[in-house]
C-alpha cells in the first residue's frame, strides 16, 4: 500500500511529465489562436490544463503587438531624455553651397566686351577702349589654366556634371565610348558612380549626350 507522502511524489511527476508532453506537442503543432485552441481540446485530457493553456493563449493573443507599442515608447522616451540632457547629435552633412558663374576662358571675355560695345560705347572712343581692354588682360592673366595629364584631372572648381561633359567628349571619338570607361576615368577625377549615374541622367536631359545602345554612351 502506498503512503500519502508517495502518491503526493507520484502526482507531481505526472504532472510534470504531462506539461512537458503539453509544450512539445505546441512546439510541433505550429498552430496558433483558435486553430490552438480547437488542437489542444482534442489532444488534451486534463479539463484544467486545457483551461490554462486556453486562458494563457488568449491572454498573450497580442503580444507582438504590445511589444512593438514598448519599442516605439522607449525610442521617444531616449529621444526626450537626449534632447532634455543637452546631448549633442552628430552634424548634418553641410549643404553644397552653387558655384558663381565665371568666365573660364578667353573667348567670353571677347564676348564680355562685345557686349559693352552694343551697350553704347563707341569704338572711336579711345580711352575707354583702351580701359576695358587693360581690365581684361589683368583678369585674364589672374586665371590659372592648367595643362591636361594623361588622368584627365579636371580644373579645380568645375561641377562633376562638367567634368563628365568633358570626360565623354574626350573619349568619344565618333563611336561612342563604353559606360565603364566613363566610370573609371571619372573616378581617377574624384567622383564615384553613384555621382557618375546622376551627372548623366542630367547630361541626357540636356540633351549633351545619349545612349544609342545598352552600355555606350556618344556626344552630341
Amino acid at each position: 500500500m502506498k503512503s500519502k507522502g508517495t502518491g503526493g511524489c507520484w502526482k507531481q511527476q505526472k504532472e510534470h511529465w504531462s506539461a512537458s508532453t503539453l509544450s512539445k506537442t505546441l512546439l510541433k503543432s505550429g498552430f496558433s489562436g483558435n486553430e490552438l485552441q480547437e488542437f489542444l481540446s482534442k489532444k488534451v485530457t486534463n479539463i484544467a490544463l486545457l483551461n490554462g493553456v486556453i486562458l494563457a493563449i488568449k491572454h498573450y493573443k497580442n503580444l507582438d503587438k504590445t511589444i512593438l507599442e514598448l519599442k516605439k515608447m522607449l525610442i521617444h522616451a531616449v529621444d526626450t531624455v537626449a534632447s532634455d540632457s543637452g546631448i549633442i547629435k552628430p552634424p548634418q552633412k553641410p549643404e553644397l553651397t552653387k558655384e558663381q558663374d565665371v568666365p573660364k576662358n578667353i573667348d567670353e571675355f571677347k564676348t564680355h566686351e562685345q557686349n559693352l560695345e552694343e551697350m553704347g560705347i563707341e569704338e572711336n572712343n579711345e580711352a575707354i577702349n583702351e580701359t576695358i581692354n587693360e581690365t581684361i588682360n589683368e583678369t585674364i592673366e589672374d586665371i590659372q589654366i592648367p595643362a591636361r595629364s594623361d588622368t584627365r584631372e579636371e580644373p579645380p572648381g568645375l561641377k562633376p556634371k562638367e567634368i563628365l561633359a568633358t570626360i565623354i567628349d574626350e573619349l568619344d571619338t565618333g563611336k561612342g565610348t563604353s559606360f565603364l570607361k566613363v566610370i573609371e576615368t571619372a573616378g581617377k577625377a574624384g567622383i564615384n558612380a553613384e555621382s557618375v549615374e546622376l551627372c548623366l541622367k542630367e547630361l541626357m536631359d540636356e540633351g549633351r549626350c545619349y545612349e544609342p545602345k545598352i552600355g555606350v554612351l556618344r556626344k552630341v
